[in-house]
């Protein structure tokens, strides 16, 4: 059960970096509340998510003041750079598009994470007998599954449309860096 419940924090790790603090209050005894090794703590300086509310507060209202502020978490880090895509003079149409196709699936992976993140809180919190028993088990398929999606996408049921993950994210980010070449004309 350690090794399980150590899994468990470092994921809260990864996501919420140094905020974890308030998902491991109130865990079992035994359980433990930091980050695996040296190496994730070092990570958890630059969360995914930052599940800080009033962190991510003060953040958006300094983009909103100060647009040069660099986010410190990956997914605002992101969308602050796409939004200067969006909003360059010089981006073309299909720049722009693909700004937008990167944005819905940066909100997908968010959204994914996000249910990781709860996942994780509430197994954490569960007793052995739960985390083993029938729900414990379903809720760590829900949270694989979530994880699996984050990366990989997943296929709407509904619309049969494909919402993409971050492997679709960084296989098409790079695209943003091309710009054309014309020869100058002093006319």
């Amino acid at each position: 059960m350690h090794f399980i419940r150590q899994q468990l924090v470092n994921i809260l790790y990864y996501l919420d970096g140094e905020c974890t603090q308030p998902d491991v209050q109130g865990v079992p005894p035994g359980t433990p509340t930091q980050p695996g090794n040296a190496t994730i703590s070092q990570i958890a300086h630059f969360a995914i998510l930052n599940q800080c509310v009033l962190e991510e507060q003060a953040q958006a209202n300094t983009l909103k003041h100060v647009f040069s502020h660099t986010p410190h978490n990956y997914v605002a880090h992101l969308l602050f750079h796409l939004a200067g895509v969006i909003v360059s003079p010089g981006a073309t149409s299909s720049q722009h598009a693909l700004a937008l196709q990167i944005n819905a699936a940066i909100n997908n992976v968010k959204a994914w994470l996000g249910q990781v993140h709860r996942d994780a809180v509430q197994l954490l919190h569960m007793t052995d007998s739960q985390l083993v028993g029938i729900s414990g088990l379903e809720l760590l398929g829900d949270l694989e599954a979530h994880a699996r999606y984050a990366s990989t996408g997943q296929t709407d049921p509904s619309s049969g449309v494909m919402q993409q993950g971050a492997e679709w994210i960084y296989d098409n980010v790079e695209r943003l860096a091309t710009f054309d070449v014309s020869p100058y004309s002093s006319h």
